[in-house]
């Protein structure tokens, strides 16, 4: 393969990596800082609308990437790439 088809795929790769991170971060830090909390039932109530916001979005991302795995996939290259890069960096 061309090398601009593998530059290109590295950046896809590396865009959803970030964009997994994201949505796990905004899933973890409403609960982690204490701004929502569970109020049974799988409910749950935030201090502010914009922690359910961050936590809908998060909750959006990961649920994509669960049920339709193009993202995952893709993260799961990120991360490959990623370590290829860094282990060329260090061994170069």
């Amino acid at each position: 393969m061309p090398a601009g088809v593998w530059r290109f795929f590295r950046l896809v790769c590396y865009a959803a990596l970030v964009l997994a991170l994201i949505g796990l971060a905004c899933l973890i830090l409403p609960f982690a800082f204490s701004y929502c909390r569970e109020s049974g039932g799988g409910a749950m109530a935030c201090d502010a609308p914009i922690y359910r916001q961050l936590f809908e979005f998060g909750f959006a991302i990961v649920m994509f990437g669960a049920f339709t795995g193009v993202p995952a996939g893709l993260a799961a290259g990120g991360v490959g790439f990623l370590l290829r890069d860094v282990w060329a960096w260090f061994t170069d």
